[in-house]
């Protein structure tokens, strides 16, 4: 294995808890607190003494055997575009910012339930390099994920004052759901600014491993009063010696993982644990000249789990759901539903890509092609034409006016936010307001109302999906979207006629 350089020391870095799993699941009650600080702060923390551990190595000799054969054997097992994960993913498949940048990471995932019921199916086959591995190393891998994550539940049950076994029903291994693990190859930087664009997880937990630097997450992490900032979670290098370095401290430690909260639990608990928006970009420094290597677990609820704050069972969950500091993703549907919603909503384009990838004829083909990017629509300064006769200073004003809302504001869909100084008769205006939304607060209005002026925007502009304050592509190509819509457009029935607040 080759030896690979050390993180840099001169780059901005976030400080995460190590939690020690031994202690934790021998009940320790200081670690219980310690876990229960990080979930509930920044919703990532570092695991050490994990008993998947032994099976670390195993998964990325799969993984790189897998992702080794030849383009047209890989695309044999292809995820799709229909909302289905476990199978091969190809570069490019989804994008990675808000300028139409797409993805460069491959990755191959296995389900939970096939790996548990092989050699019988449950969703789909896999590539001869995973089924030679499923029996002594994935299935292991993940029952032991699987009973890490159910201690971690129990926990997290406790400390919300759940009933007893609440979690761990909603999180049944014997019955379906989208659970799986994901070993994921990201090659050597090549001028490229983002890997895998900001998002938060779809599921409950996650644990990752990496072999190089490059995971960020978004501070303060909802927090109020700090200025967002992109910080490194700062990895050490390993090869077979399995070691981490956090922040400050540069000797290794063996034996470490990363762990963060998906949003299943983040709604499950009104909010209380916290699913914090990250992305991953190059390894910094010397270390993007490298292939950057990472697992993951991903544990998600059973397929029929509503989500939705569990605020019958729990008056912890039911006064944090209920307050004005709230900020949840409510999205009223089953887990499997809202999964493949997620899933197929960060994608590009899905017939462009089935194009492209259909008539590839080699990996280095396939790569070549997505790299020249698929055109983005996303956020755009499309509007009225009645647009074009407003102050060139529009949006920004627009933009300015929305900074000082509230952050526990809440507005419907239609209903007007702001309006730009009108000289026109008969209330005419430029406007602020959402469309086919659930509704969102100025939390996330705040958040995404600069990316409007940021595009280049100037009388008229709309943001396109949105995930937990970020923006995501519209993969319909269209603004006409069904949900997380923000518009600057002309109305004829503006809320006022003098500019401000509504």
């Amino acid at each position: 294995m080759t030896e690979l350089p050390p993180f840099p020391d001169d780059l901005p870095t976030q400080d995460l808890l190590v939690i020690d799993w031994e202690r934790l699941e021998g009940g320790d009650l200081e670690e219980e607190d310690r876990l229960w600080e990080a979930a509930t702060t920044w919703g990532f923390w570092y695991l050490k003494n994990y008993k998947a551990e032994q099976f670390i190595e195993g998964m990325f000799q799969m993984g790189r055997e897998t992702l080794a054969l030849p383009f047209e054997e890989k695309m044999n097992y292809w995820q799709g575009n229909k909302g289905a994960s476990a199978g091969y993913k190809v570069a490019g498949a989804t994008y990675a910012d808000v300028d139409g940048s797409t993805d460069v990471a491959e990755f191959i995932n296995v389900a939970k339930d096939d790996a548990l019921s092989y050699p019988t199916k449950v969703h789909r086959t896999y590539p001869p390099t995973v089924q030679q591995h499923m029996a002594s190393t994935i299935k292991p891998f993940i029952s032991s994920c699987i009973d890490m994550g159910q201690v971690i539940l129990e926990v997290f049950n406790r400390k919300l004052g759940l009933p007893q076994g609440t979690f761990s029903e909603l999180h049944r291994p014997d019955k379906q759901c989208i659970s799986e693990s994901r070993c994921i190859k990201v090659p050597p930087s090549t001028g490229v600014k983002i890997a895998l664009g900001p998002h938060t997880d779809f599921g409950s937990l996650s644990l990752l491993v990496n072999r190089l630097g490059g995971l960020q997450v978004l501070a303060p992490c909802g927090r109020v009063g700090e200025t967002p900032e992109w910080r490194f979670v700062k990895v050490c290098i390993f090869a077979f010696s399995r070691s981490l370095c956090l922040k400050n401290i540069m000797q290794p430690l063996p034996g470490h993982a990363i762990c963060n909260i998906g949003d299943t639990l983040n709604i499950l608990s009104g909010g209380i644990l916290k699913s914090c928006v990250h992305r991953v970009v190059p390894p910094p420094g010397a270390q993007a000249d490298f292939e950057r290597w990472s697992l993951v677990y991903f544990a998600r609820p059973t397929n029929d789990v509503y989500l939705e704050p569990l605020v019958e069972k729990s008056v912890m969950i039911k006064d944090a759901a209920n307050s004005s500091e709230a900020n949840i993703n409510n999205p009223k549907m089953t887990a499997g539903q809202w999964f493949v919603k997620r899933q197929t909503q960060h994608r590009t384009d899905a017939n462009k890509i089935q194009m492209k990838l259909l008539s590839a004829i080699s990996s280095a083909v396939v790569l070549s092609t997505l790299g020249a990017g698929v055109n983005a629509v996303g956020i755009n300064c499309q509007g009225s034409s009645l647009c074009s006769g407003w102050p060139s200073n529009t949006v920004q004003q627009l933009n300015n006016y929305i900074q000082g809302i509230p952050d526990n504001a809440w507005y419907n869909n239609g209903q007007q936010i702001a309006c730009a100084v009108s000289s026109a008769s008969g209330g005419n205006s430029i406007c602020a307001f959402l469309q086919k939304t659930g509704g969102t607060n100025g939390k996330v209005l705040k958040q995404l109302a600069p990316f409007i002026p940021g595009h280049g925007c100037t009388r008229c502009g709309s943001v396109p999906y949105y995930s937990s304050g970020v923006p995501v592509l519209d993969p319909q190509g269209n603004n006409n979207v069904d949900d997380g819509m923000l518009t600057f457009n002309y109305v004829s029935n503006s809320c006022n006629t003098w500019g401000g607040l509504c």
